[in-house]
């Protein structure tokens, strides 16, 4: 048993064996309340598999500046829509899922407040090519509506008004006219990081989605754990909003510490007269 959940760790991550030792142990329980379990719940003598917490990684705005500009600047960047697709990532913090399958239906650009709405993410499997699963990774609960920024609502015009926009096109489709798988999109995303020399920084769809809940949710959690999709704040905090920086403002309690010239000069002046001769004038 040791072994398999060993196997597990190694190829396909530490979270799944974690879940698939709580799921084990939840069976043999009940296997052993029906009496089908010989020799107990032996999942239980398995060693505790903790998953370390990774720490939230998230651009500072200023990081946000350079990759915006510097894939702007890049051709390919721009023709291959990797340069438009992250700015939409930046702007709103969508799932690199829910991108992918974006119509332009789901845009209201001409409104006085632009938005976008978010009603379904990508899936495939069972030998099916890739298709819109009709509501986003946290369930019909999920859909969302969002205002979009100013400048995104200005990158999503321009797009617009260069391709074909019909209410059911694609916004980010394939070479063929279909969905792109999201995994070639973060390939593309991989690519077009290294073009323009941004190895050093955190280039992929999860980090912008991070640095979107760490802007909201250091001013509002719940305004992030909303504008994310996620059921409770308490997992956008956990996951997806980087602890701050900036400490409090304690100015006025330190104040006292303060020590002027004048103030300096008079303690002096009182220190040395406290050890003078009374009897002298």
């Amino acid at each position: 048993m040791e072994n398999f959940f060993d196997g597990m760790k190694t190829k396909v991550g530490v979270p799944t064996a974690q879940l698939a030792r709580v799921c084990l142990i939840g069976m043999f329980d009940l296997a052993n309340r029906y009496g089908a379990a010989r020799f107990g719940n032996l999942v239980k003598l398995t060693a505790t598999i903790t998953v370390k917490r990774q720490p939230v990684v998230a651009l500072s705005p200023s990081q946000v500046k350079i990759v915006r500009r510097l894939l702007r600047a890049d051709t390919y960047c721009q023709r291959s829509g990797i340069a438009d697709m992250v700015d939409l990532m930046l702007g709103t913090g969508a799932r690199i899922g829910e991108v992918v399958v974006l119509r332009w239906k789901h845009f209201d650009l001409d409104a006085d407040i632009p938005t976008l709405l978010i009603e379904a993410t990508a899936a495939w499997g069972d030998g099916k090519s890739v298709y819109a699963q009709p509501y986003p990774k946290g369930g019909p609960q999920a859909r969302r509506r969002l205002k979009l920024p100013r400048w995104l609502a200005e990158v999503m015009s321009t797009r617009r008004d260069r391709m074909p926009r019909e209410p059911e096109d694609l916004v980010f489709p394939s070479r063929n006219g279909t969905i792109r798988h999201p995994n070639t999109a973060r390939q593309s995303i991989n690519d077009a990081r290294d073009r323009v020399g941004l190895i050093e920084l955190p280039m992929n769809p999860h980090t912008y989605r991070k640095t979107v809940g760490t802007k909201i949710g250091h001013q509002d959690i719940e305004k992030a754990a909303a504008q994310l999709g996620h059921s409770t704040s308490e997992v956008t905090k956990r996951h997806y909003v980087a602890p701050a920086v900036e400490g409090p403002d304690a100015r006025e309690y330190l104040e006292d510490f303060a020590d002027t010239v004048d103030e300096f000069i008079a303690e002096v002046e009182d220190y040395v007269a406290s050890f003078a001769d009374p009897g002298q004038d």
